[in-house]
Formats: structure tokens, sequence, C-alpha cells
């Protein structure tokens, strides 16, 4: 999985960890996964926080890592778990983000940003899922 949180990143179309996970889930990690996520699309600027502090609206971040923190979990909630079954799939993050990502920057910047996910993988028999196991 490769993420891009970068201006005009729209043109770039391991570790399992000891969790014991369903057998649903484990055949999803055992398959091989081939995707990209990229801040906004080829002509996109990707926004960050402001320099100063004081006018910080995603925590000092850029607008797609705040809300990718947030769907993993670090306010303490793992809001990208979207069917709330103790993971997030790399598509639950991909559709919390593109569902997020926009409308923030219109309602800060005033200006467009849509997430891309591509999967490159479906051409394979089976395709997995990159998972992550928030604890």
């Amino acid at each position: 999985m490769l993420v891009i949180d970068a201006c005009y990143s729209g043109w770039a179309v391991g570790a399992k960890g000891g969790l014991q996970l369903s057998p649903a889930l484990r055949s999803l990690w055992s398959e091989r996964a081939e995707v990209v996520l990229t801040a906004g699309t080829r002509g996109q600027r990707a926004w960050e926080d402001e320099t100063e502090p004081s006018a910080w609206s995603f925590g000092g971040h850029s607008v797609m890592t705040s809300f990718f923190l947030q769907a993993l979990g670090e306010s303490g909630t793992v809001e990208g778990d979207l069917n709330r079954d103790g993971v997030v799939t790399d598509e639950e993050l991909a559709a919390y983000l593109s569902a997020r990502v926009p409308l923030a920057v219109r309602e800060a910047r005033h200006a467009e940003q849509t997430p891309q996910f591509f999967r490159f993988d479906e051409s394979l028999p089976k395709s997995g899922q990159f998972l992550f196991v928030p604890q």
C-alpha cells in the first residue's frame, strides 16, 4: 500500500502482527494487495494546516493526514471501521477519507481536494486487502 499525501499526488496511480483474525479476515490478509491512496487528483493541491498553531483546524497536519489518523483511532475511537468488525480495511479507509476530506477542504479552504483510491490487483484471481487492526 502506498499512501501519498502530497500536492498533485493523483499522478501516482507487510507486517502482520500477532493478533488472531477471523478466517474471513485472514483470507483477505493472506492474498496479494496492491493499492495506492492519494491525497487528491492529478491537479489538486493537498491542503495543510496553517503555520501558526492558534489557527490550526487539523491538529497541525494536512487535511488527509488528520482524517487518516482519526480513521485509525488517534482520538480513541476507530472511526474508519465502518462495519464495526474491529478492523479497518484499505477500502474502508479510502471510503472514510473520500467522505470527509472533500467536505473539510470546502469548508476550511473553499477549495477542492478529492482523495483517490486505486486498486492494481484486480486482474489477480484473488485480491487481498491491507488491514489495520487498532488496539
